[in-house]
């Protein structure tokens, strides 16, 4: 019987055909895992692509919404001044064109490019009307600013902007006094809003109602030193000559105690006098004029 040869380490020893092949069949496993992955991240970013086409393009409506009809009814609403025949006169109003054309961010953009708007709410509703509802700043008191040489009237708000009137007749805000002292800055087609406004919407209205005999003398309202710290007051000038000293605080108080002072003077048919001083806590200071 044949004896078995006993085989040595290196009959052991793998041949370097085998391991070549084994180094191939590693390589071409790695490149497949890296084709894998580059090929997903392709697909990944067409359908990411894809996505943001169908967006952009307003593509996902069209599909989802019904079907669309040609603009039949543009339904206005707004709190303020400004017209749907206005609007629609400045090209503020969608064509008549199918509803699906229809780009209502456009539409709504382009309306807040008005000053006086303050919000706009632009809608389709399907499958032929549109729906657009604005806010407007309403006016407190008047600006005069020099622009190209030329001084135009533009109106202050509440919230303290700058807005040029639109559909506003001038008839009414003739009585509205004139704010001078505050800082105009420009910033783009609009203007800076100014911070201390409030105060200025408050004195108007309840001098107004409080005292319109006074209030109808109003020229202007001078805010230099309402931004202040320790003393923020407003002066007001009446046609008559006299100034009148408002602090930013207790404005009703302060014109309760105008109205007592008014009376008094009528009363006792004083017509000399140069300033009323409401700022001070407590008490007025009334100024006469010294005879010549």
């Amino acid at each position: 019987m044949p004896q078995k040869k006993t085989q040595s380490w290196q009959d052991l020893k793998p041949s370097s055909k085998k391991r070549e092949n084994a180094t191939w069949r590693a390589r071409l496993k790695l490149v497949f895992i890296w084709f894998k992955r580059i090929f997903l991240l392709a697909a990944f970013c067409a359908i990411a692509f894809g996505a943001f086409y169908v967006y952009d393009n307003g593509l996902i409506e069209k599909l989802l919404t019904p079907s669309t009809e040609e603009l039949k009814e543009t339904i206005y609403k707004t709190n303020g001044k400004i017209s749907k025949i206005w609007a629609k006169k400045h090209g503020y109003l969608p064509k008549p064109q199918n509803l699906a054309q229809i780009d209502v961010k456009q539409i709504q953009s382009n309306l807040l490019k008005i000053s006086q708007i303050k919000s706009a709410d632009v809608a389709k509703i399907y499958p032929d009307k549109i729906s657009i509802e604005i806010k407007e700043y309403s006016p407190s008191a008047r600006v005069a600013i020099a622009q190209n040489r030329k001084v135009r009237e533009y109106m202050l708000s509440k919230e303290g902007v700058i807005f040029s009137p639109v559909c506003i007749k001038k008839s009414e805000t003739a009585d509205l006094p004139w704010i001078t002292g505050i800082p105009i800055i420009q910033k783009g087609p609009h203007f800076a809003a100014y911070p201390y406004a409030e105060s200025i919407d408050e004195l108007v209205k309840e001098a107004r109602l409080r005292v319109p005999k006074n209030f109808s003398t109003w020229r202007t309202i001078n805010a230099r030193e309402l931004g202040s710290i320790t003393l923020p007051i407003m002066i007001v000038s009446t046609t008559e000559n006299v100034k009148i000293v408002f602090h930013a605080k207790n404005i009703k108080f302060q014109l309760e105690k105008l109205e007592y002072i008014l009376r008094f003077f009528e009363e006792e048919g004083l017509v000399n006098v140069e300033k009323i001083d409401l700022a001070l806590k407590g008490r007025a200071i009334v100024s006469l004029r010294k005879n010549k």
